[in-house]
């Protein structure tokens, strides 16, 4: 739990990034939050949100990728160290 903790405040820092990049050039995304934000803001804001979302997923995704070829690594060398001690 405490790795998952570590984890999604790094992505989230991605995640806002992402969401940055998609907003007009030097916008902020804290007013662009705001109960000040103009109906335009919002729609722009909202927008982001849905353009940065598949790219955080896609991002999400290298770990699993990495995971797998560990393990599958690991499995491959465990199965070998054991032909050879028999």
């Amino acid at each position: 739990m405490f790795a998952v903790s570590i984890y999604m405040m790094f992505m989230g820092g991605v995640y806002d990034k992402y969401i940055a990049e998609k907003l007009p050039e030097g916008a902020d995304i804290k007013i662009y939050n705001s109960a000040e934000a103009t109906e335009e803001m919002k729609l722009a804001l909202s927008e982001a949100n849905k353009a940065a979302g598949p790219e955080i997923i896609n991002t999400t995704l290298i770990i699993p990728v990495v995971l797998i070829a560990a393990f599958i690594g690991l499995n491959l060398y465990m199965r070998k160290r054991r032909q050879l001690a028999l």
